[in-house]
C-alpha cells in the first residue's frame, strides 16, 4: 500500500576504517573554518579519550534552527581500530589559530574592574604603542644595513611625534587617539566613543602610519613588503583591553593589545612581561 514505509533491510559502507564527521557550524564562526585545518573531538562512548581529524570540506548548504544559521563542516577521520560507530554525537574543535613562544594571561584578567578606591590608585600607563612593536616586526624582515638605517630613522620621528601628542593637553578633552596612547586617560579613555567610528578610526591610522614609513617600505623588496604590511594591519587592527597589575599591593592599568584567544587564555603584548602578577 501507499502508506507503508519501505524498511532499511541493510545498510553498506565501503569502508569504516575512513569515516567522516559533519559539524554545525555557527555563522558567527564560519568565516574561519578552512579547507585542511586539525579538528580535535570527543564522543560520549569514549568520554577520556581525544580524536583528531583533519577538514576535508565547507559546504554551502546552510540550516536555519530556531534563527540560528549553521553551516556542514566535513572533518576526515581516521578510524583505524573501528572506535567510532556511524551515528555518534560528537563535541568537535576547529583549531583555526596557533601561536608559539607568546605572551598570555588568563581571560579573568581582562574581565577584573577595580573598586573606586582601587580605580584611583589604578593610574593607566600608555604601554603598548606602535614604537614598541615595530623592532619586533622589522627584526624578522632581515633587513640589510640600508634598510635597518631607514628603519631607524622613521621609528625615531615616530617616538618624537607620539611623546609630542604625550605632552600636548589634548583638544577635546577626550584623552586622544586610544591607539598611540594619548592623554591622561591612557589608551582606555575612549570608552564612550561610538563603535562604528573605531573602524574608520583604526584605518586613517594605518593611512597615516604608512605615510610615515613610506620612505623605509620603498627600499624593501617585495616580499618583505608583503610581510611587513601584512604584520602592519595585525597591529593595526587589534583590539585593545586593560589588564591590572598588582605592584606593591595596589592594581596598576596596563593597556594591552589581544591576540588568539582560547577557553581559558588570551594571547597579549604590550606593557607586560612573564612573571608579573596580573589580577
Amino acid at each position: 500500500a501507499a502508506s507503508f514505509q519501505t524498511p532499511v533491510l541493510f545498510r553498506i559502507a565501503e569502508d569504516l576504517g575512513q569515516m567522516q564527521i559533519v559539524l554545525a557550524v555557527d555563522e558567527a564562526d564560519i568565516g574561519q573554518v578552512k579547507v585542511g585545518q586539525t579538528a580535535s573531538f570527543t564522543v560520549d562512548a569514549f568520554p577520556d579519550r581525544q580524536f583528531s581529524g583533519r577538514v576535508r570540506q565547507v559546504r554551502l548548504a546552510s540550516t536555519s534552527t530556531a534563527n540560528v544559521i549553521t553551516y556542514p563542516v566535513v572533518v576526515a577521520v581516521d578510524n583505524t581500530d573501528l572506535s567510532l560507530l556511524p551515528g555518534m554525537t560528537v563535541n568537535a574543535e576547529i583549531e583555526v589559530s596557533r601561536r608559539d613562544g607568546v605572551l598570555r594571561v588568563p581571560n579573568a584578567a581582562l574581565r577584573y574592574k577595580p573598586t573606586d578606591a582601587e580605580a584611583v590608585a589604578a593610574t593607566p600607563r600608555g604601554g603598548g604603542g606602535f614604537a614598541d612593536e615595530l623592532p619586533k616586526i622589522a627584526s624578522g624582515l632581515k633587513l640589510d644595513a640600508s634598510q635597518q638605517a631607514a628603519f631607524d630613522t622613521a621609528l625615531a620621528a615616530l617616538r618624537e611625534r607620539a611623546a609630542a601628542r604625550m605632552a600636548a593637553p589634548p583638544a577635546n578633552g577626550s584623552g586622544g587617539n586610544s591607539l598611540f596612547g594619548r592623554g591622561p586617560g591612557g589608551p582606555t579613555s575612549g570608552g564612550n566613543r561610538p563603535a562604528g567610528n573605531e573602524g574608520a578610526m583604526r584605518q586613517r591610522v594605518q593611512e597615516r602610519f604608512n605615510q610615515q614609513f613610506s620612505t623605509f617600505r620603498e627600499t624593501l623588496s617585495g616580499e618583505q613588503q608583503a610581510q611587513w604590511d601584512a604584520a602592519i594591519t595585525t597591529l593595526v587592527s587589534a583590539k585593545r583591553a586593560p589588564v591590572y597589575k598588582q605592584v606593591d599591593g595596589k592594581p596598576v592599568a596596563v593597556t594591552v593589545r589581544i591576540g588568539a584567544a582560547d577557553a581559558s587564555h588570551t594571547e597579549v603584548s604590550g606593557d607586560l612581561r612573564e612573571g608579573d602578577v596580573v589580577i
